[in-house]
């Protein structure tokens, strides 16, 4: 898809176009994020470094570097390579996957 297609699309949602499937069109958003977050987990393993998105609570913990110790479903538990707000480092974390992205 190129810039041109996306920029219409958006437009449509902004100015109302797609009112009436706006469900249909979250639920697709939701769906293919969850797919590519499963697919990033079968890649992820012990000892990869990965940051915490802008996404993530408490705000300190935003773009902090982390080292995988262990993935259990959709969770991963993971240590801080550099201090973090209340969090030292080597202190474990668990976290949603959704929540970091690879460094």
């Amino acid at each position: 898809m190129n810039r041109s297609h996306l920029a219409d699309i958006i437009q449509a949602i902004e100015s109302g176009q797609l009112d009436l499937h706006l469900v249909l069109v979250k639920e697709v958003i939701d769906k293919r994020e969850d797919k590519i977050t499963r697919e990033w987990l079968r890649t992820l393993t012990l000892g990869n470094i990965v940051v915490f998105k802008d996404e993530v609570r408490p705000n300190y913990l935003r773009g902090a570097q982390a080292l995988v110790e262990r993935v259990s479903g959709t969770t991963v538990t993971v240590s801080l390579l550099n201090p973090a707000g209340r969090y030292r480092p080597g202190e474990h974390i668990k976290t949603p996957a959704s929540l970091i992205e690879p460094l």
